[in-house]
């Protein structure tokens, strides 16, 4: 494992390394790329996003970030990491320190929307990481997320074949992380293998979807080719443990019921988010004879409908791979009352259904299951 000396040593050849091993496909760096892309774009999501990058190097990320309005903090363990960091991020908040003791005391001060960890948490032992992460998760926002891009692996097995795999390349000083291992401490952890060395972990505060309690429906399906949301309007949603629920006072339609449309009682429509994927509402806005895109966060699109500031009323449905695209309106209580919007959601579990029949349809209802 390298100490302060070796880090600055290494700091200027660092990329070159880096992309030797990326463009290869092999052991350490394998996926480097994507991983940093796809963190990159989580982010974005958050509009002007406060971020903490622990063990930031040569601010290869970062630095992409900082240049699309993000507020860029960071901590690492070498002056030169930090001397070429903030050449190319004159106004982020940069901070010299070995984050095996913890946080700087300056980034204590703070909560952030994004922590983020690429490639420099395995120099933690295992009992390290642990409390090292349970201190950033008191760091974070309400709906933060924490994101390890590293060699990480699902579980041990998958660890032992790339060690196997990588023979005298294999670094015995790291510790690297085991997803299946970490979720014992955190529950809300989620991996995306990216290859076979290299994967994603998330790590979401514990009060990400916490809320109320489920109302009793009388059915529940998860065949999606039986129902349409087509002119179903939400009026309140509820985040729960990941899972986005609609709630659906005016019933959904269900082909097994009568053809009259809403055809079925109070409903209630759930999504699970892939965390890694996410929700994200697109608004399309008239702006002096132009049409301009506004994006909505998760939290956003909740707070609004459930503020009663909008209303949600779905319109038409495309499924992707692991993700549900829903064409729909925004129902406001004032000109020009109404917006088209688009409303994408990550998913990898099916749309769950559930409803009441109306006492009046019970002659017509067929066998539903």
């Amino acid at each position: 494992m390298l100490d302060k000396k070796g880090f600055d040593l290494w700091a200027d050849e660092y990329d070159k390394a880096v992309g030797i091993s990326e463009e290869d496909n092999t052991y350490p760096f394998a996926g480097y790329k994507k991983i940093l892309g796809s963190i990159y774009e989580i982010i974005l999501k958050k509009p002007n996003a406060v971020v903490l990058d622990i063990g930031f190097g040569t601010a290869t990320l970062t630095t992409k970030l900082y240049e699309n309005g993000c507020i860029i903090y960071g901590q690492d363990f070498s002056s030169r990491m930090i001397e070429l960091a903030s050449a190319k991020m004159p106004d982020a908040h940069l901070y010299q320190g070995d984050f095996s003791q913890g946080l700087v005391e300056p980034l204590k001060q703070n909560s952030y929307d994004f922590i983020v960890a690429t490639y420099s948490i395995h120099h933690l032992t295992d009992s390290q990481k642990i409390a090292f992460l349970k201190e950033l998760l008191d760091h974070l926002k309400e709906g933060g997320k924490i994101l390890i891009g590293d060699v990480a692996f699902e579980n041990r097995d998958e660890l032992e074949k790339c060690r196997e795999r990588s023979g005298d390349e294999w670094d015995d000083d790291e510790n690297y992380c085991v997803a299946d291992e970490l979720k014992s401490e955190f529950p809300n952890l989620c991996f995306e293998k990216v290859t076979f060395c290299s994967g994603i972990l998330m790590i979401m505060t514990e009060d990400f979807g916490s809320g109320g309690e489920n109302m009793q429906y009388e059915f529940t399906s998860s065949d999606k080719e039986k129902f349409s949301l087509h002119d179903c309007r939400s009026t309140s949603v509820e985040l729960i443990n990941g899972r986005l629920i609609f709630k659906i006072p005016d019933g959904i339609f269900n082909i097994d019921y009568s053809k009259d449309w809403p055809n079925t009682g109070a409903a209630e429509v759930e999504f699970t988010i892939d965390p890694m994927r996410g929700v994200y509402l697109n608004v399309f806005v008239d702006s002096d004879g132009q049409t301009i895109r506004k994006e909505y966060s998760l939290e956003e699109l909740v707070e609004k409908i459930n503020s009663s500031e909008w209303e949600l009323e779905f319109a038409y449905r495309y499924d992707g791979y692991e993700e549900v695209l829903y064409k729909c309106w925004i129902w406001v209580d004032h000109a020009p009352w109404s917006y088209e919007a688009e409303l994408w959601i990550g998913t990898k579990e099916n749309t769950v259904f559930r409803w009441d029949s109306l006492k009046d349809m019970k002659k017509t209802r067929r066998n539903t299951k």
